[in-house]
């Protein structure tokens, strides 16, 4: 049977004037800037409209405004008469947005969650990433383990792989003196390695105080089972079983991003059509990447919305 999977971005799909149309055009997503505006105290509409760019891309803001528009353009979809997909999942922060559209979260609690998140995140200890590319996976985690021992690491390691986004697009992370070292191991390999304009080493072990509160704060916020299974960087395993979501929503935040994992099992499980929610087209050029025979669709304006929206129609058998 034909599924269809809704996944949604993280941070690097941000830019200056997201959301500015589907805002314009749709009371829904009128709405949505509204109610995240009032939880997460931040000037939504401003950061996503007019920048400037300097302010949109930190941590602080970046966050809370992907999660605006990814909301936005998910209520308009959903407001046209869309079922609930097969699965969902997010790449990061977007598995926060995963997890309302899945019914796990109401507004209130992941505006919430994503405006504390963002805060924890934005103030973790100094730290960087850099883009590793044409280095297996083997290789690169040999070579990871090889500049942990070099740099003196004990417990905690100085360097991690942080996002698998592709088996030979992975991003490392950490204490900026190891990922430098282990950025020219890399080079010296014949493998391509670009440092990322970054505030902090996310999913890494100097996210630990972050993962401690968060943690902690999740306790207090009531979540729900899932109505469709949720795909979770955290294992790239599928489930609707709300204690196991929440478990593996804290661990994220200092674990790797299994993105290329979870894309694999929703092709497993029978996933044909994907649907990437949101700003940009990271999430549809990975996927495209590593596997060209599924369908997939971008949804990030008014524009592209009503576009995908008549093809939507069709592969989830809805008649005019």
């Amino acid at each position: 049977m034909h599924k269809i999977a809704y996944i949604f971005p993280g941070q690097g799909s941000q830019f200056v004037g997201m959301g500015q149309s589907i805002y314009n055009d749709f009371k829904a997503a009128k709405d949505v800037f509204s109610l995240v505006e009032e939880y997460s105290n931040l000037p939504i509409r401003k950061l996503c409209f007019d920048g400037p760019e300097e302010d949109l891309k930190r941590t602080l803001n970046t966050q809370n405004t992907i999660l605006a528009v990814s909301l936005a353009i998910y209520e308009c979809l959903k407001s046209q008469g869309f079922p609930m997909p097969d699965y969902v999942s997010g790449h990061s922060l977007g598995e926060l947005t995963s997890l309302y559209v899945a019914g796990c979260l109401n507004p209130k609690d992941v505006i919430q969650l994503v405006a504390l998140r963002s805060r924890l995140m934005d103030n973790c200890p100094l730290g960087t990433m850099a883009a590793i590319m044409g280095i297996e996976v083997e290789n690169l985690e040999a070579l990871v383990k090889e500049t942990n021992s070099d740099c003196g690491a004990s417990q905690d390691p100085k360097v991690v792989i942080a996002n698998y986004n592709l088996p030979g697009q992975l991003i490392v992370s950490g204490e900026i003196e190891a990922v430098t070292q282990l950025a020219k191991s890399v080079k010296d390999h014949k493998g391509k390695a670009i440092m990322l304009k970054v505030g902090g080493a996310f999913h890494s072990p100097l996210m630990n105080q972050a993962y401690q509160i968060f943690k902690q704060s999740l306790e207090d916020v009531n979540f729900m089972n899932a109505k469709c299974p949720v795909v979770q960087n955290y294992d790239a395993k599928a489930t609707t079983f709300k204690d196991s979501i929440k478990f593996k929503l804290a661990n994220q935040i200092n674990s790797p991003v299994l993105w290329f994992q979870s894309i694999e099992t929703m092709l497993n499980e029978g996933v044909e059509t994907f649907v990437e929610i949101g700003p940009g087209n990271v999430l549809t050029n990975l996927i495209q990447k590593y596997n060209n025979k599924v369908k997939v669709f971008n949804i990030q304006d008014s524009q592209s919305l009503a576009a995908v929206s008549n093809e939507l129609k069709e592969c989830f058998n809805l008649k005019d």
